[in-house]
């Protein structure tokens, strides 16, 4: 049904970090196509839509929606550098296009069943690639490239589960993660190669948690999205989550499903605040070391980014304590909760945590925007 690409591809904007291939020097043009084997490697870094770890990212959409994504990656190799499309020779027909890095699809039989080829967007001659890296920096062993594209849903899809997955090719060389590429598999080449399906979406088509709800809080500063059959609840005597210093988003249940919980925090309030003068680094710091003193079992804190901005982060069981008041929150015993710390506009300290490895509650954190 698919054959390998060849003559002209639609190539697509990709962001100012760059990927391309290595091999030390620019190549040269030659009248035989030469392939350059699986040398490089390059290792998975973040994905979107999906929050900061690899793995299922369930996102819902309806027939006809246009869904963005994007995928950034580190050159891993030891020493290939990554050169855009426009530093690459050309290759003879039918090779044109050899050796430039791209996305492209790992399962192309679910994946024809759920975008529209006609969709003026990220589609190859056999509608199989989707982003092409076509210019930038070089980069080099150590450095990230962001690649960027949209499809959009067939309008005539049926509702449904479909697991959109995606990897890095070198066209005409290797899908990088293939054996026997250099540390195929492990932590620094990670991307699955042609058939590892490392990187891959799970796409929610129509039915009620299609439709999403979006809750803005004002006190907080925040907008987020959440799909049926979850709801928005605020703690205390009035449940009102738009106005209130805390929102939790869990399933309709009788007794909520505590188990499955995403739970949005401003930890600054009034005048009280004894981190006033910390900075987001100190502050999750002090921040994590106080719940790690309370017996929790917590895992090191780490920087990484939340819908696009600096945050820090630690998986934390059994509760989770707010330093300044000694108060906090117990969690269901023996589950593990994501813990996001972060600024707002306003430099206000906002909690967010999540049940970890709910793909819905992910999915969920994605939408949050800050207003």
């Amino acid at each position: 049904m698919f054959t390998n690409i060849h003559n002209q591809v639609l190539k697509v904007v990709i962001g100012i970090s760059a990927v391309g291939l290595v091999f030390g020097s620019l190549p040269t043009n030659a009248n035989a196509f030469e392939s350059r084997g699986n040398t490089s490697s390059a290792k998975w870094a973040y994905q979107s839509p999906g929050v900061a770890s690899n793995g299922s990212t369930v996102i819902y959409a309806n027939p006809g929606d246009i869904l963005r994504f994007s995928l950034k990656i580190q050159n891993t190799s030891k020493t290939d550098v990554f050169y855009n499309a426009g530093q690459l020779a050309d290759e003879p027909y039918p090779y044109v296009g050899a050796h430039e890095l791209r996305v492209g699809a790992t399962n192309d039989v679910v994946y024809a069943n759920i975008f529209d080829f006609s969709y003026p967007g990220a589609f190859g001659e056999n509608n199989n690639r989707f982003a092409t890296f076509t210019n930038g920096m070089a980069v080099f062993p150590g450095k990230f490239l962001d690649f960027n594209w949209e499809l959009k849903v067939r309008p005539d899809i049926t509702n449904g589960n479909y697991r959109y997955a995606v990897g890095v090719v070198q066209e005409y060389d290797a899908w990088l993660g293939d054996l026997p590429g250099p540390g195929a598999g492990g932590p620094n080449n990670n991307l699955g190669g042609r058939s590892g399906g490392t990187i891959f979406w799970d796409i929610v088509i129509g039915g009620s948690t299609g439709v999403l709800q979006t809750l803005t809080n004002s006190y907080i500063g925040i907008s987020i999205s959440y799909p049926q059959p979850y709801e928005a609840h605020s703690t205390g005597m009035l449940d009102m989550p738009a106005t209130s210093n805390e929102i939790q988003i869990y399933k309709n249940t009788a007794t909520g499903d505590f188990a499955s919980v995403l739970r949005v925090y401003d930890d600054t309030i009034g005048n009280n605040d004894e981190f006033s003068n910390y900075s987001l680094a100190e502050w999750a710091n002090a921040f994590w070391q106080f719940n790690d003193s309370r017996g929790y079992t917590a895992s090191s804190l780490a920087a990484t980014t939340l819908v696009g901005r600096t945050a820090y982060a630690f998986n934390v069981t059994g509760g989770l304590r707010i330093q300044q008041r000694g108060s906090g929150w117990a969690l269901s015993e023996g589950i593990i909760y994501k813990v996001y710390l972060i600024y707002n506009n306003v430099g206000q300290k906002i909690i967010v945590y999540h049940t970890l490895n709910k793909p819905e509650l992910e999915q969920i954190v994605t939408t949050l925007k800050f207003i």
